[in-house]
């Protein structure tokens, strides 16, 4: 447990206020996204159009997170990829299972944070973007184009 303490505490040293806002609103985000609730029976199906939107954010918000505190790692000439790793790695999971429990326990509330979720994800995603897209743009740049992998 103190392991992953001091890993959030350097992420955050190094990646600023911004970016530990970013990591919590995008489990929140997640927790929305996973309280998806078993149909009830005679329940329509809803349209597709919104999740597919979801679908896209929902891999790219705890990417760009990862890439931004990698580079921060990188430039502080620090090893905090294994702290990256377990910090965003802690963020999906813990909240995908709230978001699981929340849908079996309270299948209403479920509902509701399921049918918002798309628009929490949006948001959650512009926000990600505002605060981590210069410094995944450098690991991009650094880590990818430069070693012409």
């Amino acid at each position: 447990m103190r392991f992953i303490i001091d890993a959030w505490t350097t992420l955050s040293a190094q990646s600023g206020p911004l970016w530990q806002y970013a990591v919590i609103a995008a489990f929140f985000a997640m927790i929305f996204d996973s309280a998806k609730p078993k149909r009830q029976e005679g329940e329509e199906k809803e349209s597709e159009g919104g999740r597919n939107i979801l679908m896209l954010v929902s891999l790219l918000t705890p990417f760009l997170l990862f890439a931004d505190a990698c580079w921060k790692a990188y430039e502080a000439q620090d090893v905090g990829l294994i702290n990256a790793v377990v910090v965003i790695g802690l963020v999906v999971l813990v909240s995908g299972l709230i978001g699981w429990l929340l849908a079996a326990t309270v299948p209403a509330a479920g509902r509701v944070l399921y049918k918002i979720a798309p628009w929490v994800s949006l948001g959650v995603f512009l926000f990600t973007l505002y605060v981590t897209w210069e410094g995944a743009w450098n690991a991009f740049n650094h880590f990818i184009l430069r070693r012409g992998i």
